[in-house]
């Protein structure tokens, strides 16, 4: 049976500061289980997306009550051979099917596929009010070489907790 070790959770995703610092701590922690230098950057890579994508698109809610309950928070969790990386964060109902869309389009895709969606998103890219240009998921998906695993958590008429799970398999390779 693997051992499910918590490498770090932090419930304090809210500036590039802190981003900066969850980064810093993930590398060195990673090098210091002697991961492989290859999956510490693939790891790396996805956790500077994730957490982009947690500044960029989470729902600023002024109610302490719903913050406490539901914290933008990232998990790194060591599993045996697997690495996961697990984000949380609040959004707006009405952006939950787009998203749905979106990872469902992103998850029937093979790497040869992955790959023509990249470049073809990078070729018609417009960077959106938000900074993004709706490559953050398919470079996760592109990285990790895994199905991206997620799901919405119903917080109240107009808001979900979005949980998004990315698996690194064999990284002892």
């Amino acid at each position: 049976m693997n051992k499910k070790l918590i490498i770090i959770d932090n419930f304090s995703i809210s500036d590039r500061e802190c981003v900066d610092n969850v980064l810093q701590e993930t590398k060195s922690t990673l090098y210091d289980l002697c991961i492989n230098k290859t999956v510490v950057n693939r790891v790396f890579s996805v956790a500077v997306e994730c957490l982009d994508n947690v500044l960029k698109h989470s729902e600023f809610v002024s109610d302490d009550t719903v913050t406490k309950k539901f914290p933008a928070r990232y998990t790194l969790i060591k599993e045996g051979e697997t690495l996961v990386i697990n984000i949380r964060n609040i959004l707006l109902a009405k952006n939950v099917k787009e998203l749905t869309n979106r990872l469902d389009k992103i998850n029937l895709l093979n790497s040869e596929d992955l790959k023509k969606l990249y470049k073809s998103t990078l070729s018609k890219a417009e960077i959106s009010e938000k900074g993004g240009a709706g490559l953050g998921l398919i470079i996760t998906a592109k990285i990790s070489r895994q199905k991206i695993i997620y799901e919405f958590e119903k917080v109240n008429e107009k808001l979900y907790y979005f949980v998004l799970q990315i698996k690194f398999n064999n990284i002892c390779e």
